[in-house]
């Protein structure tokens, strides 16, 4: 029995490489280290603003004097920005309130005057008005019977039917 040996037992070659894969990148920019200094900077400049305003107050006394009259009306500044946020908030409160209300209306008998003796010209639709008018009316008497109460009507046909009336 015989072993295979492979004949070339030369390395394998370099994979080519193409120009494009020896471009430097944006990943590859934005690593240095002059770009990542930018960077700290520019995403920091408002908290080294107030580092440096602070150490110059500290070693000046004049400055010091100038920034503190000022800085007396910061509380007040801040108390008056609270309350007129407190009231703005309020007011959206309130208008949100008013309009998620759910509208109810109580109609009593005889309160608004139509009856069935304004229907006119339809005498199915006047049957189909009094069976909902005596289902709504007796919802007790359905319900023992096995029916579930509606809970709404939906009138549909064309126009000039009589549909709101």
């Amino acid at each position: 029995m015989s072993i295979a040996k492979p004949t070339n037992l030369s390395p394998d070659p370099e994979p080519r490489r193409f120009s494009w894969q020896e471009e430097e990148t944006l990943v590859d920019k934005r690593r240095k280290l002059p770009y990542r200094i930018r960077r700290f900077f520019a995403r920091r400049w408002l908290l080294l603003l107030i580092i440096a305003f602070t150490i110059a107050v500290l070693l000046n006394a004049q400055l010091a004097a100038a920034v503190q009259t000022p800085l007396a009306y910061i509380p007040f500044i801040i108390g008056r920005m609270c309350l007129m946020g407190s009231l703005l908030g309020f007011q959206l409160i309130a208008m949100f309130w008013f309009l998620s209300r759910t509208r109810m209306y109580t109609i009593w008998p005889g309160q608004e005057g139509v009856s069935f003796k304004d229907y006119r010209g339809q005498p199915e639709l006047l049957e189909q008005a009094k069976q909902i008018v005596t289902l709504l009316r007796g919802v007790r008497v359905f319900e023992e019977a096995g029916g579930e109460p509606l809970n709404g009507l939906l009138l549909e046909g064309p126009p000039g039917t009589g549909k709101t009336w």
